[in-house]
């Protein structure tokens, strides 16, 4: 009796078992919609990067995503350096770096819209391919375009800072001193630029956080996609 009674618990607790398994399989890496997890990584890295960027100081204290001069203007900055007059180059740089920081929600919320549009032809190469192969593939995608809508946005956002006036201020100010012309430099095509390069940089960088960090996966479409890891 014992017996039988032990290899009816081994049924009931094999049929347990599956059950188990049906209950869980929706949630295994396997039955996640893939197309549908990389869709929620590059939402959920687009918009950190925006908040994160978008913070007072979040590209001109932040070295990896601080925007300089262009070297094209470090004999200028050297010679008013060495003319205690190195306030008109920061001025520069502080408005450049402000306009950006003004500029990083609206370019969250124009990645974000764009997203469900994106073409994901192989979404398991990309999920099993290198940790900012999400990025990848919504840089390519949208890079071209974003560069485009972002334009009329820093330029207004570089005229708030008043970027325009701080550069003129350090041209004179130069040539007030070497009696060479100023190298000039088109501020708002170097700060797009600039910002477009640094905004995917910092996308690309939440989604390596994604990968390699279970505590950086904060939704449960996250938290399912990487079960298995």
């Amino acid at each position: 009796m014992v017996r039988i009674a032990a290899i009816t618990l081994s049924i009931a607790a094999i049929g347990i078992v599956d059950d188990a398994a049906m209950a869980v399989e929706p949630g295994a890496p396997s039955a996640v919609n893939v197309d549908a997890g990389l869709r929620e990584i590059a939402t959920v890295t687009v918009q950190r990067s925006a908040e994160r960027l978008g913070r007072p100081g979040g590209f001109y204290r932040t070295p990896k995503f601080h925007i300089p001069l262009p070297s094209s203007l470090d004999k200028a900055v050297a010679v008013l350096a060495a003319n205690y007059e190195t306030s008109l180059s920061v001025a520069v740089e502080q408005a450049i770096n402000r306009a950006a920081e003004s500029s990083a929600q609206s370019a969250g919320d124009y990645l974000s819209n764009l997203v469900p549009k994106l073409a994901l032809a192989d979404p398991d190469a990309i999920l099993r391919g290198p940790s900012d192969a999400v990025t990848a593939a919504v840089k390519a995608q949208t890079e071209q375009a974003f560069r485009e809508a972002m334009r009329p946005i820093v330029r207004a956002n570089l005229a708030k800072a008043e970027a325009s006036v701080a550069l003129e201020r350090m041209q004179s100010r130069y040539e007030d001193i070497a009696n060479v012309p100023f190298v000039g430099f088109d501020i708002e095509t170097y700060t797009l630029e600039s910002f477009a390069s640094a905004f995917f940089a910092a996308v690309a960088q939440e989604e390596q956080n994604i990968r390699s960090r279970p505590s950086a996966r904060s939704t449960e479409t996250l938290k399912q996609l990487f079960s298995d890891q």
